[in-house]
């Protein structure tokens, strides 16, 4: 050592990876003592950069989980606009749509001009049966105008609904009177200008 004796040195003993040894001189010889040598570490501060990471990757993960949330839900959201758009879609549509004859009314309407035919093998029927087929022709026009509104499904039911109560009406009066032309025109006499045996 060239009379040059340091306090300590580091020497190095082994094959990869050498294991470092610690010399320490002992005073006022020139003797040194072999030391254990111990890594030495701030043990708060690496508990401190632990805890800090950890919060660092917790964070990043709570933010990946809250990202995912936000993004199903704003995908839910344009998904039920989408479906929203298409109810009323549907809905505006349906109002042009045509509702179909649940009543059976047209074929309700061929019986009654059918039936009214039967005024021409009576006296002076033609006279009643211009004034019922002008109030079932009324009742037709309605009944074919119906479709034609923008409305609702269920006000065309009820549109439905009230010409049936009506053209059932006006079968029970075309019926009374035709029976009743007949039953005069069969058994008694009448005055041709007066249609009061309608009432007897």
């Amino acid at each position: 050592m060239n009379n040059n004796y340091p306090q300590s040195f580091i020497a190095f003993r082994g094959w990869l990876p050498p294991k470092p040894h610690l010399f320490v001189r002992i005073s006022p010889t020139h003797y040194y003592w072999k030391v254990k040598s111990v890594p030495v570490t701030d043990s708060k501060e690496i508990t401190g950069k632990t805890k800090t990471d950890l919060l660092r990757i917790f964070s990043r993960l709570m933010e990946r989980s809250q990202f995912k949330g936000r993004h199903k839900e704003t995908g839910m959201i344009k998904l039920m606009n989408e479906f929203q758009k298409k109810i009323d879609q549907k809905l505006f549509d349906s109002r042009k749509d045509q509702l179909a004859d649940i009543y059976g009314l047209t074929e309700v309407f061929l019986k009654l001009y059918d039936r009214m035919d039967e005024f021409n093998h009576i006296n002076h029927g033609s006279k009643v049966k211009k004034i019922l087929k002008q109030e079932a022709n009324e009742l037709l026009e309605q009944f074919l105008l119906i479709n034609l509104l923008e409305t609702d499904h269920g006000e065309k039911f009820q549109a439905f609904t009230q010409i049936r109560t009506r053209l059932v009406r006006l079968f029970g009066e075309l019926d009374y009177s035709i029976s009743k032309m007949n039953y005069f025109q069969t058994f008694g006499t009448y005055h041709n200008t007066h249609y009061a045996f309608l009432t007897q």
